[in-house]
């Protein structure tokens, strides 16, 4: 196999583990900020996310990171009963926001049907490759990017 070849790669998995790569491939340029917001809105475009579902994963992960910073604040430490009450809220804050990222792969269709080769394919400059990876944007992560668009 050789280096960036998505499509050997992905019909080596099965839809479950696509679903998962996707999810770490989002949450790595959803973690990028500011520095990937246009490739992230030109994503949801390719891959016609719904507006709602981009505003309300983004709302979650903005009050996950504010959860984030409440438990990690130093007055918690002195109190073991409030540490663990916000420990218990930003639980449910994370689980929250991996129902939303799922839901939100969920509705793209290429990684909805991610066996064979779907649209995205038919799209992508690349010779090859898979729709949990561009739908990841795999595809744009340096040293794997094949596209003429991507830099």
């Amino acid at each position: 196999m050789e280096r960036g070849d998505w499509e050997g790669v992905c019909a080596c998995l099965d839809a479950e583990t696509l679903l998962r790569i996707a999810e770490n491939g989002l949450g790595r340029l959803l973690a990028g900020g500011p520095a990937t917001e246009a490739l992230l809105a030109g994503l949801y475009q390719e891959h016609a996310v719904p507006d709602e579902m981009v505003v309300t994963l983004r709302a979650r992960l903005q009050r996950l990171a504010e959860s984030a910073r409440v438990v990690l604040s130093p007055d918690l430490r002195s109190e073991p009963r409030a540490m663990v009450e916000a420990s218990l809220r930003h639980k449910g804050i994370v689980d929250e926001y991996r129902a939303s990222l799922k839901s939100t792969l969920k509705a793209v269709p290429e990684l909805a049907r991610s066996s064979g080769r779907g649209p995205v394919e038919a799209r992508c400059a690349r010779p090859t490759g898979c729709a949990a990876a561009c739908a990841a944007g795999l595809h744009y992560l340096p040293g794997n990017c094949r596209r003429s668009d991507a830099g």
